[in-house]
């Protein structure tokens, strides 16, 4: 990794350090808490060194991440096998437009276990508000179940997408492994997402695509 790189990172590290402070107890707290805990403490220029560096982006996709963190689009994809650290980078690009001040408030969600939580009860647990209301939510792991989505699920995934799209900004990032085409093996993302939702999604949408191995078979 170049001298400049480490400089960046650093300097990236510092910064995240000294303006979060303002927040604890705060958004960034409860944002944090609701992370898996080796999702915490990174920032967004150390993941994207180290999966540059390790060829799991090229430097055209870490040109497109930065650009976002500055102009954010409606939606994110971040696609590509298992293991490589879509996630990881997620919850950093999360933070990081917390600290930045781009957003006041974001939910993690693991899609896996979303579907079966999925009610049109309107309660303040019903896990269609919760993700529809923050302004930047990530919906993780998209399509990695292998059971059926359900007519209700899909309802309930629709009403997320429709609302976040529907309103002026409330970015969203998605993860998965799914195929963009159907030239490729399996199920697709539009398929999945149902042609409404994947619609919207497709209207504002900057794609990522993480490759190589993944670093849980190293």
């Amino acid at each position: 990794m170049s001298t400049m790189t480490r400089s960046r990172t650093e300097r990236a590290r510092e910064h995240f350090a000294r303006v979060s402070q303002q927040y604890r107890g705060s958004v960034i707290d409860k944002w944090l808490s609701n992370l898996p805990e080796e999702y915490r403490s990174r920032t967004v220029e150390e993941d994207l060194a180290q999966d540059l560096w390790d060829g799991r982006l090229s430097r055209g996709s870490v040109k497109k991440l930065r650009r976002y963190l500055s102009e954010p689009t409606k939606f994110l994809l971040l696609k590509g096998p298992a293991g490589l650290g879509k996630s990881t980078l997620a919850a950093t690009l999360g933070t990081e437009l917390l600290v930045s001040g781009k957003v006041k408030s974001a939910h993690y969600e693991s899609v896996p276990n979303l579907l079966p939580d999925i009610s049109f009860n309107h309660s303040e647990t019903d896990p269609i508000g919760r993700c529809s209301r923050p302004d930047f939510l990530v919906l993780d792991d998209v399509g990695v179940s292998t059971d059926a989505v359900t007519a209700t699920q899909r309802r309930g995934i629709w009403s997320i997408i429709n609302n976040r799209w529907g309103a002026s900004f409330k970015p969203t990032i998605i993860t998965s492994n799914l195929s963009l085409s159907e030239t490729e093996h399996g199920l697709t993302l539009g398929e999945w997402f149902g042609e409404a939702a994947w619609d919207r999604i497709s209207h504002d949408l900057t794609y990522v695509e993480f490759q190589g191995d993944s670093f849980r078979d190293r």
